[in-house]
């Protein structure tokens, strides 16, 4: 059984393949910035790779926590 705090619904359309494929990349850039830099409110950071999958995501979360994405 998973928490239901860990559960996250998915729109009709994306296959459950999709959806499991789609965390990689948000995990990749969380655990870069947030759990390896301690990216923080006002921070500056520069994402290098910022067409890609990761780097979309690492914008975002830059965004999320306040940070400035370059």
């Amino acid at each position: 059984m998973v928490p239901a705090r860990l559960v996250v619904p998915i729109i009709p359309e994306m296959s459950f393949h999709a959806a499991a494929a789609l965390w990689g990349t948000v995990l990749t850039a969380y655990n870069a910035l947030v759990s390896f830099a301690n990216l923080t409110a006002c921070d500056h950071v520069l994402i290098s790779g910022a067409s890609s999958g990761v780097g979309i995501a690492a914008i975002q979360i830059a965004r999320q926590v306040g940070a400035i994405p370059i």
